[in-house]
């Protein structure tokens, strides 16, 4: 179970109109970085500490407490189960809710209230192609984690298609952290250009195996 962090004193910003606005930010235990960079992007911070160890329940509890105090948007979290607590409730009081995590393209999305900051998963799959293009890439082998990691990775998948570039797809072990036969077997086949769509947690820990394979262009 993801520990939740809620600020409990709304951040704030005064608007043009000198109204000022509440904007509670809500993020799971490893939504730090989100958590900095959006507290840079508002003019006045609170300053209690967030809470921890909310469960989806209470998280919601908390998150009508904050919207009763008349706040102009939520922000967070990226946890999938809490994100959809948080936006059910802000589409029934038709508070926008502005989400920072991927979102599966293939979801009937019936949220109204809502903006994304998270690139698309068409705009991640071109950039990733661009990269390839740019290195002038030849031979490419793809590693995913788990099957949102070919979505993300489809424009390139489908280069063989309409460019001279071959692609290999394998998948990470599940189940286990141990890379180190997959990165053994590519090395073997002599697959230097890799491209791995996973987790921050798994990739801390297969760049961490790969420093025994250094011949891996990753």
């Amino acid at each position: 179970t993801s520990l939740l962090c809620l600020s409990r004193k709304n951040d704030s910003t005064r608007s043009s109109f000198g109204i000022q606005l509440e904007v509670p930010g809500v993020y799971s235990e490893h939504g730090k970085s989100a958590f900095s960079y959006y507290r840079l992007n508002v003019y006045t911070f609170g300053r209690n500490n967030p809470m921890n160890g909310l469960t989806d329940v209470l998280f919601s509890m908390a998150a009508c407490d904050q919207l009763a105090l008349g706040v102009a948007a939520v922000f967070g979290p990226s946890h999938s189960s809490s994100v959809s607590a948080v936006q059910s409730i802000c589409n029934a009081l038709e508070v926008p809710h502005i989400q920072t995590r991927w979102k599966h393209p293939s979801v009937d999305n019936k949220d109204s209230f809502y903006i994304n900051l998270y690139p698309d998963y068409a705009s991640i799959s071109r950039a990733v192609l661009d990269i390839v293009q740019f290195y002038k890439w030849k031979a490419v082998t793809v590693v995913y984690e788990d099957a949102t990691g070919l979505i993300r990775l489809q424009e390139l998948i489908k280069a063989p298609s309409r460019y001279s570039i071959k692609i290999k797809i394998r998948q990470l072990p599940m189940g286990s952290k141990d890379a180190r036969p997959l990165l053994k077997e590519m090395k073997k086949g002599k697959e230097f250009c890799v491209i791995f769509d996973c987790s921050y947690q798994t990739a801390a820990d297969v760049l961490k195996q790969c420093f025994d394979f250094r011949s891996l262009d990753i």
